[in-house]
């Protein structure tokens, strides 16, 4: 649902270019407003029913005009907090008192949390003391960098709760009677202070807390997930994974270069040059090294993907050069900055030894070896308190170098000296 009312909301100058279809004019309060605060880097705190449907908004409009047509059209009123955009009815908005917040600021993702661990959970993570909660309903929201005495605020006329005292802090030992699988995150805060999680409506720990019965500890916290020393990330509002599961996801180039082109000249302004980079960069993926899909960063948001350069591209380029990839120089005429593909060592010599330039071939195979080498060294470090003795298997690119450098005898030589290293050999 959220990518049709991205495509609808698109049509608006802010984001012109995308034409409104006709059965996407009927949307969802809560996640129309939402779309649209995302686009202006603005929290969203609905004190509202979001379920109810709403006509979208018409078009040539800035993305605020269409918030306050939106709002305007649920029978709502709309205050701007900070950086903290709060809707609700004109009878609820009239009793929010105009406080100045000056606490430390803090990152808060909640699903079905009550409102009193809420409220420890915000203390905990910038270490202040914003105040306590008790009672009211379970609170679902997100709220991005603000200070933590507005958000227990917001988080009182989200629940209903009452302000109390703040509480006793929980002890270290999060839900020790409880197997892990049976854990459920109901939220994540992460401040100035140690990242606080909060299991189940009962325990809150912080980084290396004690977690559940098998003992485990906290080893990350992030907004969605937490990490656990067993090697699980408990997904906030349930779920559980293992921590090494893929954080990126293939996703077609055709149709990532089909949704940049349908982008108006105003659209995302400012990262126009950022996604004309990106798009410069999939092209050349797609027509010199023949790549029909890229992994795509799962962390980013849907709009942050427009621009941002994966960091799994530098493997990719990496796999795909070993593996025998050729260019013409016509296909290569637009190639991009090595620097947007991160580690580009590898992707400059095969660069040059396409464009048969000798000269900057060698000038980039001197700049690949002590990287190889520098790699060598580590996993000597890392693996000289367990075993020894570093990996059998020398990385791909020393195979692709050997056979590129069988004339020059003086790069081979650093080269196999290398190869030799892994396994204990050298």
């Amino acid at each position: 649902m959220r990518s049709l009312l991205l495509v609808a909301l698109l049509a608006l100058p802010a984001f012109a270019g995308l034409d409104v279809a006709a059965e996407e004019t009927d949307v969802q309060l809560g996640e129309a407003l939402q779309t649209l605060a995302d686009f202006g880097r603005m929290n969203l705190v609905l004190l509202a029913p979001a379920e109810q449907r709403i006509q979208a908004p018409s078009a040539d409009k800035p993305w605020s005009e269409a918030f306050n047509e939106l709002v305007a059209q649920a029978g709502l009123s709309m205050r701007r907090e900070g950086n903290v955009l709060v809707v609700g009815a004109p009878e609820t908005m009239k009793k929010r008192s105009g406080a100045r917040y000056t606490m430390k600021r803090v990152r808060l993702k909640l699903v079905d949390a009550s409102a009193a661990d809420a409220a420890e959970l915000v203390a905990r993570a910038c270490r202040c003391a914003p105040g306590g909660l008790s009672g009211g309903a379970p609170i679902t929201v997100a709220v991005n960098d603000a200070p933590a005495d507005q958000i227990v605020a917001l988080l009182r006329d989200l629940s209903g709760a009452t302000p109390s005292p703040r509480p006793v802090a929980a002890k270290t030992c999060a839900a020790p009677n409880t197997p892990v699988a049976e854990l459920t995150l109901r939220g994540t805060a992460i401040g100035t202070a140690t990242p606080a999680a909060l299991f189940g409506d009962k325990a809150l720990v912080g980084l290396k807390g004690c977690v559940g019965k098998e003992e485990v500890v906290v080893t990350h916290i992030r907004r969605d997930a937490l990490t656990l020393s067993n090697g699980v990330d408990l997904l906030l509002g349930g779920g559980s994974f293992p921590s090494d599961r893929p954080r990126t996801r293939a996703v077609p180039i055709s149709e990532t270069l089909d949704f940049i082109d349908t982008l108006g000249a105003s659209a995302f302004r400012a990262h126009r040059k950022a996604i004309g980079r990106k798009r410069g960069l999939l092209v050349f993926l797609r027509d010199a090294l023949g790549f029909t899909t890229f992994e795509e960063d799962l962390s980013r948001t849907a709009d942050e993907q427009l621009w941002n350069i994966p960091y799994a591209l530098a493997a990719q380029v990496d796999a795909a050069i070993i593996d025998g990839a050729r260019a013409s120089e016509a296909q290569l005429k637009n190639a991009p900055d090595a620097s947007q593909l991160h580690s580009p060592e590898l992707y400059d010599a095969w660069l040059a030894r396409e464009l048969k330039n000798s000269a900057a071939f060698d000038a980039a195979v001197e700049a690949l070896l002590p990287r190889l080498e520098d790699e060598l060294k580590l996993e000597r470090l890392l693996q000289e308190k367990k075993t020894k003795t570093v990996p059998k298997n020398p990385p791909p690119a020393l195979a692709w170098l050997r056979a590129e450098l069988a004339n020059k005898p003086k790069h081979l030589k650093r080269v196999e000296a290398i190869a030799k290293g892994y396994g204990g050999e050298g």
